[in-house]
């Protein structure tokens, strides 16, 4: 996750006072774009990913690996009116993909 998606977080996480929940999947309206919620329970079918004490991500049915290549959590301003919490704070999350050993 980068820095700037780190500190997105830690907002949200502040403001909110509840756990948080990311979820990358293969969605519908903004592909594989990263959703952050409130109060989440994650599916069955769900893989956690990654976990620290603001935030756990989950990939959902995304698909194959692609070698040599790690996923990097990103955000960018964005006026968007996804239902993803971040977009309240006029940002929205990112998955870019980086030359593993770049992150």
């Amino acid at each position: 996750m980068s820095e700037t998606a780190r500190d997105l977080v830690a907002k949200v996480a502040a403001d909110k006072g509840t756990p948080l929940c990311m979820v990358i999947a293969n969605g519908c309206c903004d592909g594989t774009a990263p959703y952050l919620y409130a109060n989440m329970t994650p599916e069955l079918h769900w893989t956690l990913v990654m976990e620290d004490d603001l935030v756990s991500v989950y990939t959902g049915n995304l698909g194959p690996d692609v070698p040599g290549m790690d996923v990097l959590i990103d955000a960018r301003r964005d006026l968007s009116d996804s239902l993803s919490l971040e977009s309240d704070y006029g940002y929205r999350f990112v998955v870019r993909f980086v030359e593993s050993g770049n992150l």
